[in-house]
């Protein structure tokens, strides 16, 4: 019987105190509960960049541009109030080195969108995020084997659009005899596939083709038989640190057919090969650094005075990762706006095809992603004249031809 008078007494002293409690308050009984302060919220995305290694200067370069575009959000109160935070893991480059970044990044549950870059850590990484539900967007990987893997979307422009583009204008130039030096991952297979096929085609021939591997930095062997082959060009297909090495061995072999490839204008190619990289020719989505649009003239102007590693300047691989960040805050809004969850990979790929056009430091402001999940974007064919890039061709993204 006491038990059961304790029971009602402390019964009624707690409806008096939550009578009391509804008096105090401004807000009446069964009203929403606040909304909690979104400046304490904090979301993460995750990027793989080769961050040591022969390519860590690459990495550090989309690590900066990275570092620009969540500054800049930040400085902006984020995505509504809340900051935006990126999560670096280091791939070195490698197959191997994807799966370690991406299971990293899986470990930490807050992540469901990271960045990419590189074609084999692309590669090694997409099935794993496929089943955890974690989105990549690929800021620099060449290669149209990346293309329609489920979870994994290319803000780049792939090899089936850009190798044409450079054959045909190297034909129209007059050069008819190529020979071939590619890396043995998929990037160099591919490239090489899109360029020799339209080459071909055009009436062209390949003189050479020699492969190397990816831990091999002496190509003497393979530019021997070039040499000896009297190509009007030699095309190559390599990571930034061989490509400025092979431009070396060329010269120093006295090979005098100009070099030419995707991304060889690369500052992180030209400035350690020098004036050996003086009148390659080279094909890349093209950033114009004399752009007056608002958001091209803020990445170029603030990555050049602030961000950028010493001796890098704006280039498209770090416009894309610039551009990447841009697109993750838009997917969470938007996830946000239907109140769904932005921790859940597969929402934010719903709405990230739900609606395929995002601002852009490229061409007209925009970019359109592909339903092969690739973008289009203007392309540049350039040539390297006094240790500067002087673009040769414009080719409007609407105007590419995709080649087979």
């Amino acid at each position: 019987m006491k038990k059961l008078l304790l029971i009602t007494a402390n019964s009624l002293v707690f409806l008096l105190t939550l009578s009391l409690l509804q008096i105090g308050s401004t807000s009446p009984v069964g009203a929403a509960t606040p909304a909690k302060d979104s400046s304490s919220k904090i979301y993460e995305f995750g990027a793989m960049f080769p961050m040591t290694g022969p390519a860590a200067f690459i990495g550090e370069c989309f690590a900066a541009g990275v570092r620009q575009a969540v500054d800049e959000i930040n400085a902006k109160g984020g995505i509504n109030g809340a900051k935006i935070k990126v999560v670096i893991e280091d791939h070195q480059a490698s197959p191997a080195g994807g799966v370690n970044a991406i299971n990293k990044i899986i470990l930490n549950k807050n992540i469901a969108y990271t960045l990419g870059s590189f074609v084999d850590p692309n590669l090694s990484a997409q099935p794993i995020a496929f089943r955890n539900k974690v989105l990549i967007m690929n800021s620099g990987g060449l290669s149209d084997s990346l293309l329609n893997k489920p979870y994994l979307y290319n803000n780049q422009v792939m090899p089936s659009y850009q190798m044409p583009a450079l054959a045909e204008y190297l034909y129209e130039q007059g050069f008819r005899k190529v020979a071939t030096l590619v890396n043995d991952g998929a990037e160099g297979t591919d490239n090489r596939k899109f360029f020799v096929n339209t080459w071909q085609k055009l009436g062209g021939t390949v003189v050479a083709s020699e492969v190397f591997q990816l831990d091999k930095m002496d190509f003497s062997t393979q530019l021997t038989k070039i040499k000896a082959a009297r190509p009007d060009l030699v095309y190559i297909v390599a990571t930034a640190l061989h490509a400025a090495t092979a431009l070396k061995q060329i010269k120093e072999l006295g090979i005098t057919a100009p070099p030419c490839g995707m991304t060889l204008d690369d500052p992180a190619v030209v400035r350690p090969a020098g004036a050996n990289a003086e009148g390659l020719f080279a094909v890349g989505p093209y950033l114009d650094t004399k752009s007056t649009l608002p958001f091209a003239r803020a990445f170029i102007d603030n990555y050049d005075q602030k961000y950028a590693p010493k001796g890098a300047t704006a280039y498209w691989p770090w416009a894309n990762a610039y551009e990447n960040v841009y697109i993750y805050t838009e997917l969470v809004k938007k996830v946000e706006a239907k109140g769904g969850d932005p921790l859940d990979g597969s929402q934010l790929l719903q709405a990230l095809e739900a609606n395929r056009s995002y601002p852009s430091v490229f061409g007209s402001g925009t970019l359109t992603f592909t339903e092969d999940h690739q973008v289009i974007k203007a392309v540049g064919i350039t040539t390297i004249k006094g240790g500067q890039k002087v673009p040769l061709k414009i080719i409007l993204g609407e105007n590419l031809k995709r080649g087979k």
